[in-house]
């Protein structure tokens, strides 16, 4: 049964936030009936999948073509796509996927802010604003109570059009992938904690390091950290600097971390802000319980201070190192909030979320036709 056609609007398949949730949420739709096309703005492919190729519509085929030729061709292809494959629905997953979105002139258009653009650069914010008074678009969805409160917050005259839908994860496919083995036999020698993300000034690393070379815990694990970026030579010098270059690892960036979190004993994530942060439920439904900085605005939706982790201050390293040594006085809590962690999440599984998106879907599609 055909409940309707439904083109998702993405930046490119690779690995981060937004690109999972179009491959995780958009086969879900798939699964339930609807026909699902994605339209992609860039040729990147990197997280494996199983979609049909004729499913998949490339706008800009040039990898290495300028800004705006690569802007304008985009309207386009997006405007002719839209035009031939006549969907009941477009759905943009992330800000500017939403802004592309509008092109296609669908009447009805759902449109996903996957950080708060408000946060940012005043372009974003003209985007933004672009987005949210187009009147085809009649969702905003934010992946957090708290990007929502920002949102509305930020522009209270469109308050009506954000609602929160949690971003989910596969997590049979997680667990499968987290049995492959570990390439680097140094992390399996001694017990370690993971941490993953892009090596930026978001992510906060440089704190984390700081945090575990004051702790007590660095006496009984390792550290490793799943990521590359432009912070990485910074990292570097700091680890040297505090003599840590046999416990603090740089493993870099990983087509399939999963593995690493698996067998680590427990995640942390220190973020100065985030949107949702995937990669805390990832750790959590793993079973691993998670440390994680309080900051805005999804990780104290995730994390329940005291039952499946912990959270500790922003950019405090006397509130991090506090909840180290506790912990590497107590190991027995580390396996303790584990057992609880994969359960903590249920709320969150493809299934549940997937209502969610067909419940307004069905809305969009029967108040607006």
């Amino acid at each position: 049964m055909n409940k309707g056609k439904i083109l998702v609007v993405v930046g490119s398949f690779k690995i981060g936030g937004a690109e999972k949730m179009a491959i995780v949420i958009g086969e879900e739709l798939a699964n339930r009936g609807f026909l699902v096309n994605y339209a992609i703005q860039k040729p990147i492919f990197q997280i494996p999948h199983e979609i049909e190729s004729e499913r998949i519509h490339i706008l800009n085929k040039k990898k290495d073509s300028g800004k705006y030729y690569h802007h304008l061709n985009n309207v386009i292809q997006i405007k002719r796509l839209a035009k031939k494959f006549k969907p009941d629905v477009v759905i943009g997953l992330t800000y500017f996927s939403s802004f592309l979105s509008c092109f296609t002139l669908c009447n009805n258009i759902i449109g996903t802010f996957d950080v708060n653009p408000y946060a940012l650069g005043k372009k974003r914010h003209r985007i933004a604003d672009f987005v949210c008074r187009w009147p085809k678009v009649k969702n905003i969805v934010g992946p957090s109570k708290g990007t929502i409160m920002e949102l509305k917050e930020a522009r209270p005259r469109f308050s009506e059009k954000f609602i929160t839908i949690y971003n989910s994860l596969d997590f049979e496919k997680v667990e499968n992938l987290a049995n492959e083995d570990i390439q680097e036999s140094y992390l399996i020698q001694k017990p370690y904690l993971s941490a993953m993300g892009r090596l930026s000034d978001q992510k906060n690393f440089t704190m984390l390091i700081s945090s575990y070379a004051k702790s007590n815990i660095n006496e009984i694990y390792n550290l490793a950290i799943i990521g590359d970026g432009p912070k990485k030579e910074k990292l570097e010098k700091q680890i040297k600097k505090l003599g840590l270059e046999s416990k603090v690892f740089l493993i870099g960036f990983k087509s399939n971390p999963y593995p690493y979190i698996q067998q680590s004993e427990f995640f942390i994530n220190t973020s100065s802000f985030e949107s949702f942060c995937v990669v805390i439920l990832e750790a959590l439904a793993l079973g691993k319980m998670v440390v994680a900085t309080d900051c805005p605005s999804g990780p104290g939706e995730l994390v329940q201070h005291g039952y499946n982790g912990y959270l500790t201050e922003v950019n405090n390293i006397k509130s991090l190192v506090n909840r180290l040594n506790h912990l590497s006085n107590n190991p027995h809590i580390i396996k303790e909030k584990g057992l609880i962690a994969k359960k903590s999440v249920d709320k969150f599984r493809v299934d549940a979320i997937g209502n969610k998106w067909e419940e307004l879907i069905i809305k969009v599609i029967n108040k607006y036709n």
